[in-house]
């Protein structure tokens, strides 16, 4: 073997893409095929369930099912898949335009993508919008697994601040109102926090408890709730109760 010359396969490996790189390009034309097949798809759909609904909503059901055993047919894969692929493309077509946008410039990989459906499906409308254009830019620039995870902590991040937000909202509409009835008799409406709620509930039961405990007292639980709140409301104290009814307090767990 000559030293001086290179070895014979040296310019085979120099000339053109290397073995990775005609996989990558593959993987990238898998991806915007992907993003069109979607679109394929959610057109066929809209198309015979505009069709359906011309002759009356009835036919619809009929229609769907129809659909996914056509689909399943020329694809050869199972009316479950069928119907996965279809639920995959309204949500891309319709509810995600910026990831398919990405997937059909191959930025993410339509695993990314049915991660990325599956995991803002489940989450509310207002952390959808919030998220979509963060989530895209997240699926473009990690693996499949590491998106996967993180973007159930920004799902789950997100929904606890959007719930505090709407929380302290609600706060804001706290009242009592009286709704009248027959019988001389109302409804004492409070919209109030839910702990509080159960706050109120437990102290006026567990005080209720030792009532109906006593010698002769012939009150319903309910009835027993009722009258010591009032007891609690209008007296503003429970002397009313007998000793071991009067110390006890609510107890809140959040």
């Amino acid at each position: 073997m000559d030293l001086d010359e290179p070895p014979a396969f040296w310019d085979d490996a120099c000339e053109g893409p290397d073995a990775v790189d005609l996989v990558v390009e593959v993987s990238l034309m898998m991806s915007v095929f992907a993003a069109d097949r979607a679109m394929r798809v959610d057109a066929l759909h809209r198309q015979a369930l505009t069709e359906a609904e011309a002759h009356g909503r009835s036919l619809v059901p009929v229609v769907e099912r129809g659909i996914r055993l056509e689909l399943a047919a020329a694809l050869r894969i199972t009316e479950a898949a069928a119907d996965q692929l279809l639920a995959f493309s309204e949500a891309l077509v319709h509810r995600y335009p910026q990831a398919l946008a990405s997937l059909g410039r191959a930025g993410m990989t339509e695993r990314h993508a049915q991660a990325l459906v599956d995991a803002l499906d489940g989450a509310s409308l207002d952390v959808r919008e919030a998220l979509i254009g963060q989530v895209v830019e997240l699926a473009e620039r990690e693996p499949v697994g590491t998106f996967r995870r993180r973007l159930r902590t920004l799902i789950a991040e997100h929904e606890a601040e959007t719930l505090a937000e709407r929380h302290a909202e609600a706060l804001d509409r706290r009242r009592v109102a009286v709704e009248y009835v027959e019988d001389a008799m109302a409804w004492l409406h409070l919209h109030i926090p839910a702990v509080e709620a159960q706050a109120v509930l437990d102290r006026a039961t567990s005080i209720a408890k030792v009532l109906a405990a006593e010698q002769g007292e012939v009150r319903t639980l309910d009835q027993l709730r009722a009258d010591v709140l009032c007891d609690l409301l209008i007296e503003g104290d429970t002397t009313s109760h007998p000793e071991r009814a009067r110390g006890i307090r609510a107890s809140v767990a959040v």
